[in-house]
């Protein structure tokens, strides 16, 4: 369908309608669709009129994908400081230890951090989705009480205070607008440890 704000595609499954949209930010050139504008060809292609000209879908080629998006960690910082933890300070690699970076991101495997710095943000995304605007997240610190925090566009999380332990930080993904019909995809799971204070160690 078309509409003044872009196209929507329209899903009956199981008594239900379920509604995909698709704006500018999609690739349409324009997003005011006329009425009665619309027409199917010999060739499977519909086409529309629009304020900025006429816009073509080739049916044959056209799939939106109802895959739930596949997480990543992009970077991490600690102590609100960005670190490229392929070049880092020599007074830095003193203070946190680590055996690897991993590949083609920028956050290290097996960290262990000072209980000095127990302030982390994670930075994370979704790997090949074509449109990162309709995505919302829900992450969980698997070792803190609290449970998995309300599905938001925000593309990072922040956790300051963390007390000394064993922690899995988790984080997954769906497609906006789909709400409850809408499935998460598998969550992505990053492993660290924050080591305790001098008061709370064995002398």
């Amino acid at each position: 369908m078309g509409t003044k704000f872009g196209l929507s595609k329209l899903e009956f499954i199981d008594d239900k309608i379920l509604i995909k949209n698709f704006t500018s930010k999609d690739g349409l050139k324009g997003s005011g669709f006329y009425p009665r504008s619309a027409c199917i060809d010999s060739k499977n292609r519909i086409w529309w009129g629009t304020g900025k000209g006429v816009e073509m879908i080739d049916l044959n080629r056209f799939s939106a994908s109802d895959a739930p998006p596949t997480m990543h960690l992009n970077w991490l910082e600690i102590s609100g400081e960005y670190i490229d933890y392929r070049s880092i300070s020599d007074s830095l690699s003193n203070e946190i230890k680590f055996d690897s970076i991993q590949s083609f991101s920028n956050y290290p495997l097996n960290l262990e951090i000072p209980y000095s710095k127990n302030h982390l943000t994670f930075y994370f995304s979704a790997i090949d989705w074509a449109a990162p605007h309709k995505i919302q997240y829900s992450y969980i610190m698997d070792g803190l009480k609290d449970g998995w925090s309300v599905a938001s566009e925000e593309s990072n999380a922040d956790y300051r205070n963390i007390p000394y332990g064993d922690y899995t930080f988790r984080v997954k993904g769906k497609e906006k607008g789909k709400g409850e019909s809408g499935d998460w995809g598998e969550a992505f799971a990053y492993k660290f440890s924050m080591l305790p204070s001098w008061w709370h160690a064995w002398w």
